[in-house]
């Protein structure tokens, strides 16, 4: 390995490979060369023994190892605790047990492997013994890369007991572990996901848990902006270097499982069952962690350019990973990043970073080699090393202080090391050769050099953190709890000092469990706040102008440095809360008038140190005045101590960091109304920086800030971060109007393209910051059902936010910066309204896709009704057929035109016939809408899909009646209210038959229209409603007789010729074939209402006249 420092070197035992076997025997499953078992010294020292144990080789693994051609690498050869040794080539994989105890097996035993285009190692065979010298009760799993799985329940079975293709998609099997404390599996896949398979069954049970990282619930936070400002979204876990370690628990009835990829750490809970839900404990960016922990460390002296997570191995002293670190100097530095193996939430920091005494030279075309790094170890056994293809470094996990001491053993050739394993606690590896060596790392001896420092000291600039929190003093509060923050600060001193025990007694006694019961301002919660103000409003104790007197000269250069170590005191502290299991503990404090989560407090006030670093790196002439103005209005400037400038006490006052907003935007409004373009994006970019670098903060750390419990739900608390509290979020609206105002007025100003791009840059990331919080807070709010008030107001004042600062920034011609805008917003009006004006149905047939779950194409639908242009709305058929055909079922009065444009004449007939059924107002829509209705059923013609000829008898019986109704009297009508037989709306038939009745002129004309009415609309001579209406308009035609002053003295035939009755029933004689069925009964007749209340009902001459005209009728059907 190229730029390895010195190290000793092992010198070659053996002149060629087979000079080092001493004899062969047969056996009946394969040849097997024969070791005797006396372990030969290889190197010995004070801190590590190396040994060869001459154990047996079978003969065809020694051909394969020396046969010219040959490409041998790590990981063909795989040594596992149970004492069996696996080598894999690409057709075949040869076991044979190894054991310390006993004689050699004599048995060798092959397997043949799945055909596979990759590439075959150890990894993807786990064999497991549960009586290691038996070879019966061996089981082997063989997975290939592309997911053919192979289970052997008996190793001397000649063909796998099943075997089976595991549904991968495009994705290939990184490795294979057997779960102690089951009958499963579990499989790993170069993409991150776990596969859980249970063998104990007849047919093997798969249950496929993909892995991909999970964004937590935090209340929204930010979580749209992670693309717009932080490179993307939440990246999944696929890629190439994934590696798994399992861990039993003892006594326990699961196995811990730890996923480790190029970024993220996962912990899974899985239980022995393989039935039970499996639980995912822990999932959090560990490299982002390491990397801020590294670069901490006082023999870290050049900047990181990249570093890559390599290996994992938990250890009886935590969870090992190891990585490289490329330096700007070229120079590779490799280390391990240690974390407890019991994490009930992700860790702030590492429990300790191993510096190793191994670099390389980063050059482009040494990648894979500089990643050619492994770790071997057990988390029963001290013993842990760290290897490459020819190289060794030793590590006793109880002294990890002393490993950049260590020695390093090397090879003299290149890919002799070609497995590893742990048998009964000793690191084994396997070299090409000497076979199987064991390799013992011994702890230092008590004359050895002093352990050298390990973990930074968190500070930069030459003060302690001991210091830094005694020295506080500033923005405590004074509301009767500063006794306990006292006590809270010394057990966070005993902690910095590393005196645990004593920590953890005066966090119990201070605060226990019991203590946060009340809720809301707790003392556990207050105190912990005011600890992390204190850290935040510390006065720097390593300056000395904040001590003396006398004028020192300006030395604000260092206030960056003074930021940064703000930034690890905070994140010790939220470290220490973790530690003395106070974090889950908390719960709300009273802020701004609001209640909200300790927890996001916390998160808050980190925040504000990010926010203040990114201003500080972006210091300028704007932000000194603007700093000025703010340390002004705090107290005269008179009465700064000599030597120090306003940004030394504005920066020292971090929680108040949001007080240089107003004077910033102050400014970039007079930068606006001078048409200085340069001056408002100047502006606008350091608010956008600070803001962005708040949320940044609390997008990556969401997992640490977010609680297990359902505090929000029980105190009804609301999400209201600094960067979104309505006095934050008006100024925002202040800034973006001014940066609008400056752009409208700056036509006629030449303005380059950088400086355009740069300003809409800008004015896109503060928009979206401001919808940003209050999208948060209504997501906090929204199902707070006996608020609903608050959760409409915030959700309207979003919504006008976004009408008015996208469509705004459209019709100043930002088309795209709109449209982006508008799609990561889900901004419908402005798609619609970029659509109207540029007729392009391709980008709206684009967005209808983006938001097909989210209501885009509901939005276009009402968008066109409530604008009245059915036009527009039915020529878009053919871009949502399906949608708008569902929608239009509430809207049946332009279903049917939607329906005819897709030729669906049937469906079209019958929405019409709803839309008159359902047409209340005018009579003239009615008859319009039945007549569509007809014209649609006739342009089925053969395709009417059992439409009937009964349907279009219907339709035209209905049509009939209308045509009659419209035919009513005059006078009716005015008696209605109706002036125009246009305005007259449907009426059941009984108002229609009256209304008829009531006509003053052509009274016969109109009594037969009213007959024939009733038939049609009553086409059934049965029914009741028919019958009383016959009753009626008989009745009516009889009240038009004066039946008292009737002559009887003459002929009363002649005189009842002259009676509406008669001519009535005559008309009808000649008008209908059977004129009974137009007659009521005539007791009924006689009995009517109208002749009992005229006292006509024991008329004898009615009577009679009745009875004669009824009789006449009869004579005139026969």
């Amino acid at each position: 390995m190229a730029g390895i420092g010195k190290h000793r070197q092992i010198p070659s035992l053996v002149g060629t490979p087979n000079q080092s076997f001493r004899g062969m025997q047969t056996s009946q499953r394969g040849p097997v060369q024969v070791f005797t078992h006396s372990e030969e010294v290889l190197e010995d020292s004070d801190t590590y023994s190396l040994r060869a144990k001459n154990w047996p080789v079978p003969v065809k693994v020694q051909e394969e190892l020396v046969t010219p051609g040959n490409v041998l690498s790590s990981g063909l050869i795989g040594l596992h605790g149970s004492g069996w040794v696996v080598f894999v080539t690409q057709k075949r994989a040869y076991l044979w047990r190894q054991s310390l105890d006993q004689g050699p097996s004599g048995v060798s035993h092959q397997l043949s492997l799945s055909p596979t285009a990759l590439q075959w190692n150890s990894s993807l065979i786990d064999i497991h013994s549960a009586f290691p010298h038996t070879p019966s009760s061996t089981q082997v799993l063989a997975v290939s890369p592309e997911g053919i799985a192979s289970f052997w329940k008996n190793i001397l079975h000649e063909s796998p007991d099943f075997s089976l293709k595991l549904e991968l998609s495009s994705d290939t099997v990184h490795s294979v572990r057997k779960l102690q404390g089951s009958d499963g599996y579990v499989l790993l896949t170069a993409s991150g996901s776990l596969l859980l398979i249970n063998t104990s069954v007849s047919q093997p049970l798969i249950t496929v848990i993909p892995v991909g990282h999970q964004s937590h619930a935090f209340s929204g936070f930010g979580k749209r902006l992670s693309s717009l400002f932080f490179g993307g979204g939440t990246k999944g876990l696929t890629n190439s270097s994934v590696k798994m370690v399992t861990w039993n628990v003892s006594e326990q009835s699961y196995d811990i499982l730890f996923v480790l990829t190029s970024a993220h750490l996962q912990c899974w809970k899985v239980y022995s069952s393989l039935e039970m839900d499996q639980m995912m404990l822990l999932d959090f960016d560990v490299l982002s962690m390491i990397k801020a922990d590294f670069q901490d460390l006082k023999w870290v002296n050049s900047h990181l350019r990249k570093m890559w997570l390599l290996d994992m191995q938990a250890t009886c002293e935590g969870l090992m990973i190891l990585f490289g670190a490329s330096m700007d100097s070229s120079v590779v530095l490799y280390g391990i990043a240690v974390l407890p193996l019991y994490m009930e939430s992700p860790p702030y920091s590492c429990t300790s970073i191993i510096q190793l005494s191994l670099t390389n030279e980063h050059q482009d075309d040494t990648e894979p080699v500089l990643l050619d790094v492994s770790m071997e170890g057990s988390h029963s056994s001290p013993q842990l090393s760290v290897y490459t293809g020819n190289l060794i470094i030793p590590i006793h996990c109880s002294h990890l202080s002393n490993v950049n001491n260590a020695q390093k053993i090397s090879f003299p050739e290149p890919n002799l090391i070609l497995g590893s394993g742990i048998f009964e606690g000793d690191v084994l590896f396997f070299t090409k050769q000497h076979g199987v060596i064991s390799l013992s790392a011994f702890p230092p001896t008590p004359s050895a050099s002093p352990p050298k420092k390990i973990k930074s000291t968190y500070v930069t600039s030459g003060q302690t953190l001991q210091q830094l929190l005694t020295a506080s003093t500033g923005g405590v509060p004074t509301d009767g709890m500063e006794t306990e923050t006292e006590q809270l600060q010394q057990a966070f001193l005993l902690y910095l000092g590393n005196n645990m025990a004593e920590a953890v007694d005066l966090c119990s006694q201070l605060f226990p469990v019991s203590s946060f019961a009340g809720g809301v301002n707790t003392a556990g919660d207050v105190c912990s706040i005011r600890l992390s103000e204190m850290i935040l409003n510390d006065v720097p104790a390593s300056d000395p102008r904040w001590n003396k007197t006398d004028t020192l000269g300006s030395y604000s250069l260092i206030i960056l440095n003074q930021l940064q170590d703000k930034q690890k005191a905070h994140r010790k502290l939220i470290q220490f809360l973790i530690d003395m299991e106070l974090l889950n503990l908390l719960t709300c404090v009273t802020l701004r008038g609001s209640v909200l989560l300790t927890r996001n407090v916390l998160c808050e006030n980190s925040e504000k140190i990010a926010a203040s670093i990114a201003l500080r790196e972006n210091q300028n002439k704007d932000v000194e005045e603007a700093a000025k103005i703010v340390v002004q209005k705090r107290s005269p400037l008179s009465q700064i101590r000599p030597g120090l400038t306003t940004q030394d006490v504005f920066y020292s006052q971090v929680s108040l960091i949001d007080e240089i907003f107003p004077p910033l935007i102050q400014s970039c409004e007079s930068f606006s109304a001078d048409g200085d373009m340069v001056g408002v994006t100047r502006i606008a970019f350091t608010i956008k920086s600070m803001l962005s670098s708040a949320i940044q903060y609390r997008i990556s750390h969401v997992d640490l800030y977010t609680s297990s419990r359902p505090i929000r739900r029980v105190y009804h608390t609301e999400f209201i971060p600094w960067t979104a509290c309505e006095e934050m979020l008006d100024l925002l609206r202040r800034l973006l109007s001014s940066m609008l105002d400056q752009w409208a007025t700056c036509d006629d100003q030449p303005i380059s393209d950088i400086d355009q791009e740069s300003f809409w840059s800008v004015y896109s990331d503060l928009a979206s910051i401001l919808f940003t919080g209050s999208s948060d807070l209504y997501d906090s709010i929204k199902d707070h059902k006996d608020n609903e008030h608050r959760v409409l107001e915030v959700q309207n004042s979003l919504s006008k936010d976004k009408d008015h600062f996208i469509l705004l920034a459209l019709n100043l011609g930002r088309v795209g910066l709109a449209l982006q805008l508008a799609e990561e917003w889900s901004h419908f009006p402005t798609i619609l309204q970029v659509f109207e004006e540029q007729g392009d149905t391709e980008l709206l047939r684009n967005y209808l896709e983006v938001f097909k779950d989210k209501g885009f194409d509901e939005f276009i639908f009402h968008y066109y009704i409530d604008n009245k242009n059915i036009k527009q709305l039915i020529e878009l058929t053919n871009l949502f057929p399906e949608s708008l055909s569902k929608f239009l079922n509430e809207y049946p009065e332009l279903q049917w035109l939607h329906l005819i444009a897709t030729d669906k004449y049937n469906e079209a007939s019958e929405s019409l016939r709803r839309v008159s059924d359902n047409e209340e107002a005018f009579l003239s829509r009615k008859k319009t809408a039945l007549s569509l209705s007809k014209l649609a059923l006739l342009a089925a013609g053969g395709h009417s899909s059992g439409k009937t000829a009964g349907e279009l008898e219907e339709i035209n019986c209905e049509l009939q009646r209308i045509e009659y109704a419209e035919k009513l009297p005059e006078n009716s009508l005015k008696k209605i209210g109706v002036k125009d037989i246009n305005d007259l709306p449907p009426l059941p038939p009984e108002d229609v038959i009256k209304l008829f009745l009531e006509g003053e002129d052509n009274q016969l004309m109109y009594t037969m229209f009213a007959l024939n009415y009733l038939l049609l609309a009553y086409p059934e001579s049965e029914s009741e409603e028919r019958r009383q209406l016959q009753v009626l308009i008989w009745s009516h035609v009889l009240l038009q007789t004066n039946w008292s002053e009737f002559n009887t003295s003459g002929d009363i035939m002649e005189e009842l010729q002259e009676s509406l009755m008669f001519k009535l029933m005559n008309e009808c004689h000649h008008n209908f074939a059977d004129v009974k069925q137009l007659l009521p009964a005539i007791e009924d007749l006689l009995s009517s209402q109208l002749l009992v209340d005229k006292g006509l009902d024991s008329s004898a001459i009615l009577i009679y006249c009745v009875k004669l005209c009824y009789e006449r009728v009869t004579e005139l059907q026969h």
